[in-house]
């Protein structure tokens, strides 16, 4: 009996044995998988470069790419707008220091009131703790640019209207169109010229139904 028990015990723990290599293969294969599928996605996030190979190659050239961001004007006016708020920020930041006769510097926002060495640890000081109000100057510089825009447009960025156009078919949007002179079309006109169509093929099919009901 203690002969087949150790055989018993032997079994046992050879199938123990294989079943954690099972698992150990398993996993490995599981772990191999998911390691590929990483590599994959750096792949296409690279644009299709090999991880840790191709990613310091440059192209040599790069033919038929147009020198503008968008078009010439609208970078002309995107540069003259990056000026425009660069000397507002500067302005800025000038309006709102107190400069001691000792040379510190002292923020002029009445509920701060903060003191600095000098103007620039000062203009740190505002970009760093006061930003919104930088970022309402700021945007005054797009004002003008923004209505010119607007005003060129043929049909603006603007809210549907809803125009009454009867009880059979109720309010129906409207786009705002035009430039100088904004307008909305009635809808109601193109509304009635589809459903006589529709009135109309209903019409055709209960004679096409009527006609072959007779035959």
């Amino acid at each position: 009996e203690d002969g087949w028990e150790g055989v018993d015990n032997a079994v046992q723990k050879q199938q123990q044995g294989e079943e954690n290599d099972e698992s150990t293969h398993a996993s490995s294969e599981s772990k191999d998988m998911l390691v590929m599928r990483l590599d994959t996605n750096i792949t296409r996030a690279l644009g299709g470069k090999r991880p840790g190979i191709d990613r310091d190659e440059q192209p040599t050239s790069t033919p038929n790419v147009s020198p503008h961001i968008v078009n010439e004007p609208v970078d002309a006016m995107a540069d003259e707008i990056e000026t425009m708020e660069e000397k507002n920020k500067k302005e800025w930041v000038d309006n709102h220091a107190v400069i001691d006769s000792d040379g510190r510097a002292r923020c002029s926002f009445h509920f701060c009131r903060k003191l600095f060495k000098d103007k620039n640890f000062l203009q740190k000081h505002l970009l760093k703790k006061h930003p919104e109000f930088l970022h309402a100057e700021t945007a005054k510089c797009h004002d003008s640019y923004m209505m010119k825009w607007w005003d060129g447009e043929v049909k603006r960025p603007v809210p549907q209207i809803l125009v009454n156009c009867g009880s059979m078919f109720g309010s129906v949007p409207s786009s705002v169109q035009g430039a100088t002179e904004p307008r909305a079309n009635d809808p109601e006109p193109d509304l009635w010229r589809e459903e006589q169509i529709k009135i109309q093929r209903r019409q055709d099919e209960d004679e096409e139904k009527y006609r072959h009901h007779q035959q």
